[in-house]
């Protein structure tokens, strides 16, 4: 069954639900290594990632401090302590990662040199006609998707939106033009008080927790019926936004550079 993400409150966690929805039961089968089925010995085993890393590593002291939550939920909780982690202490896991990742290259050249040129060519050929079987199941899966099963909801949950665009929705525009309510609101919202102000913020801040626990669900979602696309789409929209406003803020930087100077001429 489909699991939804549950907002637990200002800090909480996403708490999964069943949903309705019940999906076929998934069969797993052993699948042999390319290795195993050219007879010949295994090849040393890639680093994983400074987050993977971190996470395998995090898990047992999150368990043992937070025994209360689901391996999901660990998993969500894990995923927050990383993102908040300062440069100095991810730059630890990098440079792990570097130096298992040089140790992993000299080791797979030493496995490779003791290896036939014919054993090189039957582990390409075996690796291409895999990764071939695997986009040919992708496709199928995404097209059983769209032919059997459109019911399941693939809409993207919207951004609340700051304080700012909270404050504006208990407006009322009634036939004012779009430019003029908007100018208007932005000149109310710079006179209002910080306490005034604290109260829009608070509930931005709470929207922008419970959105951040419905996108990863999301995204969870999307990756278990095979819709990576979305989530890239999803990405780069985001990138986009980044360099816009960074845009804009460098824009602004320079006009009011330009008019300090005027003013000084």
């Amino acid at each position: 069954m489909f699991l939804r993400a549950v907002y637990a409150g200002p800090g909480g966690l996403c708490r999964p639900t069943l949903l309705a929805r019940t999906l076929p039961l998934v069969s797993f089968v052993y699948k042999s290594t390319v290795a195993q089925q050219l007879g010949i010995p295994e090849p040393p085993k890639r680093p994983v990632t400074p987050y993977l890393n971190f996470m395998m590593q995090s898990q047992a002291e999150i368990q043992k401090k937070y025994p209360e939550l689901s391996y999901r939920e660990r998993i969500y909780k894990i995923t927050q302590i990383w993102k908040n982690l300062g440069d100095n202490e991810k730059n630890k896991w990098l440079l792990e990662y570097k130096k298992q990742k040089e140790e992993y290259s000299i080791k797979y050249n030493n496995y490779i040199q003791n290896l036939s040129s014919e054993q090189i060519q039957n582990i390409e050929d075996l690796k291409k006609e895999k990764s071939a079987k695997t986009k040919k199941r992708k496709c199928t899966k995404a097209a059983k998707i769209e032919r059997k099963e459109p019911d399941i909801d693939i809409s993207k949950p919207k951004s609340p939106g700051n304080a700012f665009t909270l404050y504006i929705r208990t407006l009322n525009r009634g036939n004012t033009k779009l430019k003029e309510f908007m100018s208007d609101a932005a000149s109310k919202w710079v006179r209002m008080s910080d306490d005034e102000k604290h109260v829009f913020q608070e509930e931005a801040k709470k929207l922008q927790e419970q959105y951040n626990c419905e996108l990863a669900y999301w995204e969870e979602k999307m990756r278990m019926i095979g819709r990576d696309d979305l989530i890239h789409n999803h990405q780069q929209l985001v990138q986009l936004k980044a360099s816009a406003i960074q845009n804009n803020s460098t824009m602004k930087e320079k006009g009011n550079l330009i008019a300090t100077q005027a003013d000084t001429d």
